[in-house]
C-alpha cells in the first residue's frame, strides 16, 4: 500500500544560502529555465534577480525583500518539481504561511511568472503601508502565547502562527516586542538559539525576531491585502494538479478559492499550521517533505507528529554535488519512503507539465523505509532546557515551590507560576440538564475504553453517534453533526482523541457547540490534571475563531460520566458560560489563569524558595 505523502513548504524564513541549488541545477535541467522565468520577473518589478546567487555558492547576498521572497519561491518549486520528476505522487500540498503561495504554483493553479508576481506585488503592498510591526518566535504552544498577548493587551500584537506544540509566533508592533521578549525570556520562552544550526546559519534570528522582510498574519496590515487585492484582478487560476490544504483556511481549496484572495487572507489572519499536520496527519498522511532549503518546517512537523516519517530532500543531501557530474549514487537519492513514490512513472509538475508515460509497477519489493533522522527538538535539552510538557503541565508548584526549570547556565529560572498562577474561584452551582445532555445531531468522540459504555448510554439515540478515535472513519458517518461532544480520560490515548477532536472542528464548520469533557482530570483535591489543560486549551481558540458556536470544557473529579454528560450540557445552556470549569464531585470552579501578584516588599520575578535567574535571562 502507497504511504501518503504530504509535500510541505516553508514560509517567511531566512533567505536560502548562496549556491542553494547549484547540485540539483546540475542533476535537474529544468532548474535554470525555472530560475530564468523567475529572474524575469525581477526585471519587471526592478528588483534583484536570485538565480546567480542560487547557483553560485559564495556569491553575495541579493538586495531587496523582493529577492528574499522570490529566493524562497525558486527554492520551493525547484525542489518539489525535482520530487515529482522522480515519482512523487503527493497526497496534499501545504504551506507554512508565505508557502501556501508556493504550493499554489507547486500544484499548477498559478504558473511561475504569475505566482513571482503575486509575491512582488505582495511585497510592494507591506512596503507602502509601512507598518512599523515585526514577528518573534516563541517556544510554547500557541495556547500560551495567547495567554502572553493577553497579558500585554495590545490591539495589535496577536499570536501569528501557530507552528507546532512547543512554537508559536507572536506578530505585533515593534514597541511592544521589547516587553514581550523580556517575559518571555524570563519564562523560558524563547527560540532564537537553534542548536540544531551552525552560526552562520543562527544570522536569520535577530535580537529574538524573525527575520523575514515583512510582518504578517496580523490584521494591523489589512490595508495592504485589500491593496494587494485591488493590484492583481483577473489572475488566470488553473485547476490544481495535486490537493492544497491551507493552514489559514484549515481546509482543503477548491476551484471556487481564488489565489490573490487566499493569499490576502493569509496575511492579516493566524496561520494554522499545527492543526493542518494534526488534520492531515489523522486523514492518514505518514509521510512529510519539506521543499525547503533548511529543515525549519520539518522540525515543526517532527514535534506535531513524532511518528510520522519527515524528510528535508535538499537539506539531507538528496542531490549531493559529485565529482564528474554523474548521478549520484541510489542509497544518496532514497530519503523518501520507497511506497511514496510511484515505481516508475513521472508525474506532471507545475514547470513543466509533460505527461507521464505509462509502465508496468516494478516486480520487485520496496526497500526499507529510511528512519527519520533524530534532532533535537526546537525546545530541546541542548540549549533552552527540558522539552515542556503539555500545556498547564507545570501550573502545578513543583517540589520546593518551583517549576523545576533551569536556564541555559544550569540555574533554576523563576516558574511559570511566579508570572501567571492557576487560579480557581468558586462558581454557583448549576442545575444539571440530563433531557438535554446530548442534543440532535451529536457526534460523541472518545477513547477506546469510554467507547462501550457510552453507546450502552446512548443505544436508543438514533440522531446520536459514539465515535472511536482510534478508528473513526471520516466517510463513512450516518449524520451530519451540529455538535461536537468530546471525552477523554489522562492516559496514551489522550493526545489520538485531541487531535481528532481538531479534525473534527475542521472538518464540520456547521457544528452549533463543541464541548470538551476531561474525566479523572482532578488530582491534588483541586489541581487539573495536564491533560485537560490540552483540551481546556483547545476550547478557547475555538471559541475566539468560531463566534457562531457555543464551546466549553469541564475538568471533572469524583464524578461519573452520566453525571459529567449532564454538568457539560448545563455548562454550555450556563449565563454567563464559563469556557472551562472544574467539578470536584459537586463542587463547581473556574478555572483559569491570572497574572500574578507580586508580594509586597519582593522585587520582580523573586519570591520565597525561589533563586534570581542568571543575568542573561534579565532584562
Amino acid at each position: 500500500m502507497r504511504s501518503k505523502v504530504v509535500a510541505v513548504f516553508p514560509g517567511s524564513v531566512a533567505i536560502p544560502p548562496s549556491g542553494a541549488l547549484t547540485a540539483l541545477a546540475a542533476d535537474t535541467p529544468a532548474v535554470p529555465a525555472l530560475l530564468s522565468e523567475i529572474d524575469a520577473v525581477a526585471a519587471e518589478y526592478g528588483a534583484s534577480q536570485v538565480g546567480a546567487y542560487l547557483l553560485t555558492p559564495d556569491a553575495p547576498r541579493p538586495p531587496g525583500p523582493e529577492a528574499h521572497y522570490l529566493a524562497l519561491m525558486a527554492v520551493s518549486s525547484a525542489t518539489f518539481d525535482a520530487l515529482a520528476r522522480e515519482g512523487l505522487q503527493p497526497y496534499a500540498l501545504v504551506g507554512q504561511g508565505l508557502g501556501e503561495l508556493w504550493a499554489l504554483v507547486a500544484a499548477g493553479v498559478l504558473s511561475v511568472r504569475d505566482g513571482a508576481r503575486l509575491a512582488c506585488e505582495r511585497s510592494r503592498a507591506l512596503t507602502e503601508l509601512g507598518w512599523d510591526g515585526t514577528m518573534m518566535p516563541l517556544g510554547v504552544s500557541a495556547v500560551r502565547g495567547r495567554h502572553l498577548v493577553g497579558l500585554l493587551d495590545h490591539p495589535d500584537l496577536v499570536v501569528g502562527c501557530d507552528n507546532s506544540p512547543h512554537q508559536c509566533v507572536l506578530s505585533g508592533p515593534r514597541e511592544v516586542m521589547p516587553l514581550a521578549a523580556r517575559i518571555a525570556e524570563q519564562l523560558g520562552w524563547t527560540t532564537t538559539d537553534q542548536p540544531h544550526r551552525t552560526s552562520a546559519e543562527q544570522q536569520g534570528w535577530t535580537g529574538g525576531e524573525l527575520q523575514a522582510p515583512h510582518p504578517a498574519h496580523t490584521p494591523a496590515v489589512a490595508a495592504a491585502a485589500t491593496g494587494l487585492r485591488r493590484r492583481l484582478r483577473g489572475v488566470e487560476a488553473a485547476a490544481a494538479r495535486w490537493p492544497v490544504f491551507s493552514p489559514t483556511l484549515r481546509r482543503m481549496l477548491t476551484a471556487d478559492d481564488d489565489p490573490v484572495a487566499v493569499t490576502a487572507n493569509a496575511m492579516v489572519v493566524t496561520v494554522h499550521f499545527h492543526q493542518a499536520i494534526t488534520v492531515l496527519s489523522a486523514r492518514g498522511a505518514e509521510v512529510f517533505v519539506e521543499c525547503g532549503a533548511r529543515e525549519d518546517a520539518a522540525e515543526l512537523v517532527r514535534a506535531i507528529v513524532p511518528t510520522a516519517t519527515v524528510s528535508s530532500p535538499l537539506a539531507d543531501g538528496r542531490w549531493p554535488p559529485s565529482p564528474n557530474g554523474s548521478t549520484p549514487p541510489t542509497s544518496a537519492r532514497t530519503v523518501l519512503a520507497p511506497t511514496a513514490l510511484a515505481p516508475t512513472a513521472l508525474a506532471p509538475t507545475a514547470l513543466a507539465p509533460t505527461a507521464p508515460a505509462p509502465t508496468a509497477p516494478a516486480p520487485t519489493a520496496p526497500a526499507p523505509i529510511a528512519p527519520a533522522p533524530a534532532v533535537p527538538p526546537l525546545n530541546g535539552p541542548a540549549r533552552n532546557g527540558p522539552v515542556p510538557a503539555p500545556d498547564g503541565a507545570d501550573l502545578a508548584p513543583g517540589p520546593k515551590g518551583h517549576s523545576g526549570r533551569r536556564g541555559s547556565d544550569g540555574g533554576e529560572v523563576a516558574g511559570l507560576e511566579q508570572v501567571m498562577r492557576l487560579r480557581l474561584t468558586p462558581a454557583p452551582p448549576l442545575l444539571p440538564a440530563p433531557d438535554r445532555a446530548l442534543p440532535p445531531a451529536t457526534l460523541l468522540l472518545c477513547g477506546h475504553t469510554d467507547a462501550a459504555l457510552l453507546r450502552a448510554l446512548t443505544d436508543d439515540r438514533d440522531d446520536v453517534v459514539v465515535a472511536d478515535a482510534d478508528t473513526i472513519d471520516w466517510n463513512w458517518l450516518p449524520l451530519t453533526p451540529r455538535h461536537l461532544r468530546v471525552v477523554a480520560r489522562p492516559g496514551p490515548g489522550a493526545e489520538l482523541v485531541h487531535e481528532t477532536m481538531f479534525a473534527a472542528a475542521v472538518r464540520f464548520p456547521q457544528l452549533r457547540s463543541v464541548a470538551a469533557l476531561v474525566m479523572d482530570a482532578v488530582r491534588e483535591e483541586v489541581v487539573p490534571d495536564p491533560v485537560a489543560a490540552l483540551f481546556t486549551g483547545t476550547i478557547r481558540p475555538l471559541a475566539a475563531e468560531l463566534p457562531g458556536c457555543a464551546c466549553v470544557a469541564v475538568a471533572a473529579g469524583d464524578v461519573e460520566l452520566p453525571a459529567a454528560l449532564d454538568a457539560l450540557a448545563a455548562e454550555l445552556e450556563a449565563a454567563p458560560p464559563l469556557l472551562t470549569a472544574v467539578y470536584r464531585g459537586s463542587q463547581r470552579l473556574l478555572y483559569d489563569l491570572a497574572p500574578a501578584i507580586p508580594v509586597p516588599g519582593e522585587r520582580p520575578w523573586t519570591g520565597s524558595g525561589r533563586s534570581r535567574p542568571s543575568a542573561a535571562g534579565t532584562a
